[in-house]
């Protein structure tokens, strides 16, 4: 089983702009090299809606994002993870689309 790193937090939020979007956050520990990290989106109810999307992690930067926008995505519960490029969980987090 993968071990989880303690510093790291994975957050999602819904943005009501122009274009209404869900964003997940990642804040882990900065280190001095480029590195990707793997956000997992997975629902429940419609699989066909899950998606995985590599994202450089530039060296000491601290925090990345991935998006998907609100409208199309499925409702129900969803979990959201990220992993390393070692298959390493570094976060994840669930939540509700109504």
């Amino acid at each position: 089983m993968a071990e989880e790193y303690q510093n790291s937090s994975l957050t999602c939020e819904i943005f009501k702009d122009d274009h209404k979007k869900i964003q997940c956050t990642l804040i882990t520990d900065r280190v001095d090299y480029d590195r990707n990290v793997i956000f997992s989106w997975h629902s429940s109810m419609t699989p066909q809606d899950d998606r995985e999307r590599t994202i450089v992690l530039k060296a000491n930067h601290g925090s990345v994002y991935d998006y998907r926008y609100f409208y199309g995505r499925a409702q129900g519960d969803w979990e959201v993870s990220v992993k390393d490029s070692d298959e390493i969980i570094l976060s994840s987090t669930t939540f509700n689309l109504p």
